[in-house]
């Protein structure tokens, strides 16, 4: 096995499952190869450059390769598409200069560092290969890759799926989408439609102009709280200010955007949660989820609760408890309502689903598209969420009232057989603007039509 998890956690899964018995560490690309010509000879796979074993790690992964990042993935065929539209999924970047104490991809870069140290790199060396930071293609590599799609598979839509693509300076990000732009136009690449992930803090209004200019239509903005208490507990830096400023920027321009508010995490108390609620019912025309801070293996989080006492579980689903009754209570109702009220693939990820479509439909000319239907499915979203801030705030109210603990489960199912309901509506009335837009690009109805 490999990945990003099986690296963080690969001597409890050596020990634990007698299945697995090889662990690749970090990127994969290289590794596999090496593994697969050792087995074609009969031989073993201990000893791979990046293989873990029950005898150990190995000799170190090979993390300031820049092979596996220029790589083309093997994509299906035919393509997906989205309204008639070939969708591609590419990686312009691997990785991310932020060390937030939560964060499962900072562990994992710490851990990068230490297998290049081991190789006999120095750490001058390897912060100019990016390893513990961002890795980058160049943007002509990218262009290179968008232009051979666009021309021979008619893609028009490219969802980078970067960890933050354009983390650092927003001079050099502009700099870098205004590249990738003159590079596609010198390859004939006409109108496309993008959709990537970054960091508020570079959304100044330059780089607002360039994503704009490339035709980004969707931004996943690393958000993750609307109050200086909360940023701090989480220990992200950041200003709550800026961030609500990078949001209606991209909105203001027609961006679908969307973010997560971590509004419990171990610091959490009813006033901080009552602040981020207040903080997301100012906003409008935006896609945000209310979750509580994931326990990742590896990180400075985990360190901490674990020494304190705070986390159970295992492996497959560290969890937290906050110290604060009341947070801890809310944290209960709030994935209750989340699983139960919502599920997995509800409201919320249908409507950025289909704002995306609405995005990229009128980006690329589609007559999916008209100005009455993005209006009417905003309006509907704003519903939505009122609706669903309404849920929260009542949640909180319920975790704040002290009651016999048999009668806690019940209120909170009441409540959210009250949200599913509330959502049930909305949801129809989304999907019947989706529907039109099938019918006006004359594709059939199907999940296939939607991002996830």
């Amino acid at each position: 096995c490999g990945g990003a998890l099986a690296t963080l956690v690969r001597h409890e899964i050596l020990s634990k499952h007698p299945g697995v018995d090889t662990v690749v560490r970090h990127d994969g690309e290289a590794t596999i190869v090496a593994m697969a010509e050792r087995g074609a000879r009969g031989g073993s796979c201990a000893g791979v450059p990046g293989v873990s074993t029950r005898d150990g790690d190995g000799p170190p992964a090979p993390v300031a390769d820049p092979a596996p990042l220029r790589l083309r993935p093997l994509r299906p065929s035919p393509l997906p598409r989205i309204l008639g539209v070939p969708v591609a999924r590419m990686l312009a970047s691997r990785g991310c200069p932020g060390r937030c104490p939560y964060c499962g991809p900072a562990a994992l870069q710490r851990q990068a560092v230490e297998e290049g140290v081991r190789g006999g790199l120095d750490r001058e060396a390897l912060q100019r290969a990016g390893v513990g930071g961002t890795r980058r293609r160049s943007p002509e590599e990218v262009a290179d890759e968008a232009a051979e799609l666009y021309h021979d598979q008619g893609v028009r839509l490219f969802h980078l799926l970067d960890d933050n693509l354009l983390s650092g300076s927003p001079s050099a990000a502009a700099e870098w989408l205004r590249t990738v732009r003159r590079e596609l136009e010198r390859r004939g690449v006409g109108k496309t439609a993008w959709s990537l992930q970054t960091d508020p803090a570079v959304v100044t209004p330059e780089v607002t102009d360039a994503l704009e200019e490339l035709g980004v239509v969707r931004v996943l903005l690393g958000v993750e709280g609307l109050t200086t208490e909360g940023l701090r507990a989480l220990g992200r830096p950041g200003d709550p200010a800026r961030n609500r400023e990078a949001i209606e920027r991209l909105r203001s321009r027609g961006v679908v955007t969307l973010f997560n508010s971590l509004l419990v995490h171990p610091q959490a108390s009813p006033a901080s949660i009552a602040a981020e609620l207040d903080g997301l019912g100012e906003l409008r025309g935006v896609h945000f989820e209310a979750i509580a801070m994931a326990v990742y293996p590896g990180t400075e989080a985990w360190r901490t609760l674990c020494e304190a006492g705070q986390v159970t579980g295992g492996m497959f689903g560290w969890r937290f408890e906050p110290r604060d009754r009341v947070a801890s209570r809310f944290r209960a109702a709030v994935i209750r309502l989340r699983l139960e009220g919502s599920g997995r693939y509800g409201a919320s990820v249908f409507a950025h689903d289909v704002a995306v479509n609405l995005a990229m439909a009128r980006r690329l000319g589609l007559p999916a598209w008209t100005s009455e239907l993005e209006t009417e499915f905003f309006e509907v979203l704003d519903r939505m969420n009122e609706v669903r801030l309404s849920a929260w705030r009542t949640a909180l109210d319920l975790a704040a009232t002290e009651m016999p603990a048999s009668e806690r489960p019940l209120a909170v199912g009441r409540l959210v057989a009250s949200l599913r309901a509330d959502l049930a509506t909305r949801m129809a009335h989304i999907d019947r603007i989706q529907a039109r837009m099938e019918r006006a690009a004359r594709v059939s109805r199907g999940r296939e039509n939607l991002l996830v």
